[in-house]
């Protein structure tokens, strides 16, 4: 497999310098978690508590439904000062939580939380924010790579840490998984534009956006595909927090996610709560256009939401997909060993959170 180089700006992560457990199974050193040191959460106003999450990206309207439950008084009314912690230039926000530097927070993807916990992290999922990964591949129409069997031969622009990913999508697909050439990308995709990559890995809730906004149209300029069309299963958005934390501290860490649940429910009903709280307050002045801002939440919405979702709740899993489709994935990826699916996720919070009812708000 050859590998070219292809700079330029970058848009999406452009502060993060490198990602320790993206993709393979990599490992989150000792030295990592011991720097991210820790801490009670304790606050000083009165006597509600100070939790920090930990975000995987900047203050955008990725994380609208935290704001709005914090706008509407849902973390108060749990006793809780949320303090939420931007993560673009964060190399490992599992290693943050998993180190104490902060009480909760975000696993982007599966494969990463499983990383984590097999490298002795001692971390839980308590929900899925993401029923579906919103990774996936783009590609110009005139030159469409829209299956897996399109990948080969192709040049894939990648960011650091996702080769094997493309590796896994041929595995599950029975192709060569060495038949492409990698091209080291940023996180901007216009090297796809220029013709020096065949497709652009991408979150699908964000690069694309960046092609509309240069005027260009999905199924007539450019395609999407996302990973889980490829074949790939995976959760996203996970809700995390160190084991040793929920047994201490169980009412703080349902009644965060309580609080959030709810915050998102509301986002889902009026995102243009949402968009005015990301731009009028919490990404005031991060220099966000309120158009792309719109567009991103309304491509993540749909992602949060399934026909398990609509029959048991926001965030909630399925075990059994889990270690169905969704381990058999990181198997053939060449995980050869993977947490017992009822350690890594403790779907007692969500639980004891709906009750009977399917809806918080």
């Amino acid at each position: 497999m050859a590998t070219g180089i292809v700079s330029g700006p970058q848009t999406r992560r452009q502060f993060l310098r490198t990602s320790l457990i993206v993709g393979g199974a990599a490992a989150i050193p000792s030295w990592v978690l011991a720097a991210c040191g820790s801490s009670s959460g304790e606050g000083s106003g009165g006597n509600l508590t100070t939790m920090r999450y930990q975000l995987d990206w900047i203050k955008n309207s990725e994380f609208a439904g935290f704001y709005v439950a914090d706008s509407e008084g849902y973390y108060k009314a749990e006793g809780i000062t949320p303090k939420f912690l931007p993560g673009a230039d964060v190399a490992s926000h599992e290693a943050v939580v998993a180190g104490g530097g902060a009480e909760v927070g975000t696993s982007s993807f599966l494969s990463r939380i499983v990383d984590a916990v097999n490298s002795g992290a001692d971390l839980v999922v308590l929900g899925a924010g993401f029923q579906q990964s919103p990774i996936g591949l783009m590609s110009m129409s005139k030159n469409p790579v829209t299956t897996a069997k399109d990948i080969l031969g192709k040049k894939i622009g990648l960011q650091e840490g996702a080769t094997s990913e493309i590796k896994l999508i041929l595995q599950l697909n029975g192709l060569d998984p060495n038949d492409w050439t990698e091209v080291p990308v940023g996180y901007d995709p216009t090297p796809l534009l220029h013709g020096q990559v065949d497709a652009y890995y991408a979150y699908l809730t964000n690069q694309p956006l960046i092609f509309e906004d240069m005027g260009l149209k999905e199924g007539k300029d450019f395609e999407v595909v996302s990973f889980q069309d490829l074949g790939w299963y995976q959760y996203g958005f996970l809700f995390i927090t160190k084991r040793s934390y929920l047994d201490q501290n169980r009412d703080k860490a349902l009644g965060f996610l309580r609080a959030t649940i709810k915050g998102w429910e509301r986002t889902i009903e009026d995102p243009k709560l949402g968009i005015e709280l990301t731009m009028n307050t919490y990404g005031k002045n991060l220099g966000l256009k309120e158009h792309t801002e719109t567009a991103t939440l309304n491509a993540q919405l749909p992602l949060m939401q399934s026909d398990l979702t609509k029959e048991k709740g926001i965030y909630w899993m399925d075990l059994d997909l889990l270690a169905g489709k969704m381990y058999d994935a990181l198997r053939k990826g060449g995980r050869t060993k993977l947490p017992d699916p009822d350690k890594l996720v403790d779907l007692s919070v969500l639980k004891d959170i709906y009750g009977d009812k399917n809806t918080l708000v």
